[in-house]
């Protein structure tokens, strides 16, 4: 698993770095789980991970190499009080955004592999 988060975000990284397109973090992820299909779960983890590793650690690399005056005023604009509130809120929305493009990847893979997604059963 471990090496399936690696593989991801450096993907991820890999097209960031082409294209300035914010979409590359549900994208890749969710081609990962389509293409190859772990379970929900365990695809949720490995997408959500590699999507907000990734964006925690672009936004403290801006944040290192000038992005502070920036950050800071988007931190007073919306009333948050710290810049790394902002910081800490772009891994999160990165880490929700991977997750939940891998996990629907990987229950699409499913449907049509003729299998049902992976569900619980609660107890009767």
């Amino acid at each position: 698993m471990i090496t399936a988060i690696l593989i991801c975000a450096a993907l991820i990284l890999g097209a960031n770095l082409v294209s300035p397109y914010w979409w590359w973090v549900m994208l890749i992820p969710g081609l990962f789980g389509l293409v190859i299909g772990p379970r929900i779960g365990k695809g949720f983890v490995v997408g959500a991970i590699a999507g907000g590793g990734v964006w925690l650690l672009a936004s403290l690399y801006f944040w290192q190499f000038g992005g502070q005056i920036i950050a800071m005023r988007v931190a007073a604009l919306f009333q948050v009080g710290s810049p790394w509130i902002l910081v800490l809120g772009s891994g999160l929305i990165g880490f929700v955004g991977g997750g939940a493009a891998a996990a629907s990847g990987a229950a699409i893979r499913a449907v049509f592999a003729g299998r049902k997604p992976a569900q619980k059963s609660l107890p009767s």
